[in-house]
């Protein structure tokens, strides 16, 4: 009986990390095994495609992998990429901070309104948000574009160009301050009262 014990004792981690186990298999490791897979592999087709043996895997080894790093369009778009990173993450982080450190001031007024305003947009839906967005750097409906054009000004070009990574930068900014104020806001709440005290007793 008490062997028995031991052994069941022994087993129930495994029970609980089981379904866990199963799951990151099927949904991560699986499809990541399948791309590797299909990285490897090229699709022949024979004359128009149509039939049933029009198409074949052919294995390739690694070319599809030297055709992609010998394309110059993957430097360009790297580089689009972290020049879009080196807009983004630097202003949400510093927003976020900001406005946590706002919260978490002792004479701030109305915290919950203030922090609900500004998480809501993060709970706005992404397509709700495109829509949105896209309404508003449309010049030809933008409430915006038509104000600035009744003050003789032209408005920037968002939808392209170095306007456009304004214009994402923005809704990625818009979007994802509020909950990253929301961690960091947490994370300040978290330390003790006792602790800034004596950080002011000590000058």
């Amino acid at each position: 009986m008490a062997s028995s014990t031991r052994t069941s004792a022994r087993l129930a981690p495994y029970g609980f990390l089981t379904p866990a186990i199963v799951l990151f298999g099927l949904f991560f490791a699986l499809p990541i095994g399948y791309a590797v897979y299909l990285s490897l592999h090229s699709l022949q087709v024979k004359g128009l495609g149509l039939g049933r043996n029009a198409r074949a895997e052919v294995w390739v080894g690694l070319d599809n992998y030297v055709a992609a790093l010998t394309d110059p369009e993957l430097l360009a778009g790297t580089g689009r990429v972290l020049r879009y990173g080196a807009m983004l993450v630097p202003t949400m982080l510093g927003l976020a901070l900001l406005f946590a450190l706002l919260l978490d001031l002792p004479r701030s007024r109305f915290r919950a309104v203030s922090r609900l305003a500004i998480f809501l947009p993060y709970a706005v839906p992404g397509i709700i948000a495109t829509l949105l967005w896209g309404f508003l750097y449309l010049p030809s409906v933008s409430p915006a574009y038509f104000l600035l054009r009744h003050a003789g000004w032209n408005g920037p070009d968002l939808l392209q160009g170095s306007g456009l990574f304004l214009a994402l930068t923005n809704i990625a900014v818009w979007g994802g301050t509020g909950f990253n104020m929301i961690v960091i806001y947490t994370a300040l709440r978290a330390v003790p009262p006792e602790l800034y005290e004596s950080a002011r007793l000590d000058g």
